[in-house]
This record gives structure tokens, sequence and C-alpha cells, in this order.
């Protein structure tokens, strides 16, 4: 969720968007204790992935399709919660899923791709929006665009995954 800081500056001013890091980091932090003290069921984990990511990216969709800042900061809120319970979730499935001996590889590779995912949406998006003026109306449509293929992604995965 790049760009969040300019975009709530002119929506709710700048001590407004400086105040917004409690709540997103709030989110994040509860999303990731919940996680960690209700704990689940082996066979979920995978499931539990998908949902983390459809609810970040529903979040994302959703947050400049309001006209109202307190929506957009409650989608800011779900799609932190989704974002917090993501790693939690993936530690989880990787302590239960992938041996002992493989456990760093495996995350090395995840790491690796994580951050290539990373300069991927960022060139991609740089690539896109070169020539266009960033406002708000520009940065509402990015996250939406990249909120719906994170929820298309999510839901892919979900339909194909193992049981």
């Amino acid at each position: 969720n790049h760009y969040w800081s300019p975009y709530f500056r002119t929506e709710i001013g700048t001590t407004g968007a400086t105040l917004l890091w409690a709540p997103i980091n709030l989110s994040l932090a509860l999303a990731a204790y919940l996680v960690r003290k209700v704990g689940m069921k082996t066979k979920y984990e995978g499931s539990a992935l998908c949902a983390s990511l459809f609810i970040a990216g529903t979040g994302l969709a959703l947050i400049s399709q309001s006209r109202n800042a307190s929506w957009s900061i409650l989608f800011v809120v779900i799609q932190n919660l989704g974002r917090g319970a993501f790693f939690p979730v993936l530690e989880i499935f990787t302590q239960r899923r992938v041996e002992r001996d493989y456990r760093a590889t495996y995350t090395s590779l995840q790491s690796f791709l994580a951050r290539s995912g990373n300069l991927v949406v960022l060139a991609a998006v740089w690539f896109y929006t070169a020539d266009l003026p960033w406002n708000n109306a520009l940065i509402g449509r990015v996250w939406t665009t990249c909120g719906l293929l994170l929820m298309a992604v999510s839901l892919l995965h979900w339909l194909r995954k193992p049981q």
C-alpha cells in the first residue's frame, strides 16, 4: 500500500495522516497477535493464507472507493489485518509443512520471491503510470487494481490448493 501518506494528507490533513500510523500498526500487531494466540488447526494453514491475502486485497481495493475518510481508514485497517495475519500464518505453514532440514532454504527462496514480487509490482506501477499526473484518483486506481489482483490470485490459489 504505497502512497498512503500523500493520499490521506489531502483527505485528512498532515496531522491526520501522521496519526494514521497508529491504526495501521495496531491492526498489523492485533492480527499477528490473534493468529499466534488462537493458533491454527493443522490442515487449515493454506486456507488461512488465502483468506489473509483476500482480506488484504479487499481492504486495498476499497480504500479509495469511499468518499468518506472514516470508511477509507476502516478499509486501511481491514487491509492491514490481512497483512498482519499473513506472515504468522506463513510461519506456521512453514513450520508444519516443510521438513526441518529444508526450512532455511525454503524461507530464503520465499523471501527472494516476495522481494522480487514487490519489485515487479513497483516497476509495473511506475511503467504504466510514469506519464500520468499523480493525484488521489490515480493512487486510488492503482490501489483498486492491485487489490483486485490480490483477491483474484488468492481465490485462484484457494481453488487450486492441494487438499
